[in-house]
Order: C-alpha cells, then structure tokens, then sequence
C-alpha cells in the first residue's frame, strides 16, 4: 500500500472523528431552568406572614409544611431550604428539585437583628 494512500485514510478517519466531535457538540443542549415566577410570588407571600417567620425560626417543620402546602398548587412539589449567615444549612424539606429557586432573606426576628437571627430561605416550586 502506497504511503499517501495511508495518509489519506488517516485524514479520512480523523476528518469524521472531528465531525462526528462536531455533531455531538452541536446536539448538546445545556439544561435551561425557568425563571422561578411561582416560586418568587409563594415566598414573598409567606415571608410577609409573622406566623411563617415564627416557625422558621423555630424549625417549626409541620407548620413549615403546612404553610408551603397552602401556597403551591395542589399537584405542584417544593423544596424548603434554610441557610444561617456563614452559608450552613439549617432546615431542608420537600422533594429535591432541579431550577432556580427564589431567594429571600430574614436579617432578624421578632424586632432583634444579628449576624445569628439571619435566615437565607430558599424556595423552589415545582407546578
């Protein structure tokens, strides 16, 4: 066999390694999330509820539950996580949800602000 013709049937394999390379990167979708709209609007409801905060701050999980149940649509699913200042997770309930979730949060409670009564609540639903 003749040197350029190994040469060309080299070229030939890496020319549609590159493009089957090429096809699989273009096919590639990366996951896009909705903004969290359903989400946003049940947490700004429940942060504005003093009872809600009051069972946040006391892990209050039935309550918490209950609460995020009256929000969501009936065959919705949630995810509740709350977060103190340094980033530690302090509650998590709800199904475990792919997206974007709202954010809200809590620098005090009940009329006292500090480092320790900050709350980062994060919310995801899921219609």
């Amino acid at each position: 066999m003749p040197a350029h013709s190994v040469d060309a049937a080299l070229a030939l394999v890496i020319f549609l390694l590159g493009a089957l390379a090429a096809g699989w990167i273009a096919a590639y979708r990366p996951p896009y999330y909705e903004p969290p709209e359903a989400a946003e609007a049940a947490l700004a409801e429940l942060i504005a509820d003093f009872q809600f905060q009051q069972a946040l701050y006391s892990n209050d999980t039935g309550l918490l539950r209950a609460y995020l149940n009256s929000v969501v649509p009936v065959n919705g699913s949630w995810e509740l996580e709350v977060y103190d200042l340094s980033g530690g997770i302090l509650l998590r309930l709800g199904a475990r949800l792919e997206g974007v979730p709202a954010i809200a949060v809590l620098t005090g409670y009940n009329g006292t602000i500090g480092p320790e009564y900050v709350r980062i609540v994060s919310l995801k639903v899921e219609a």
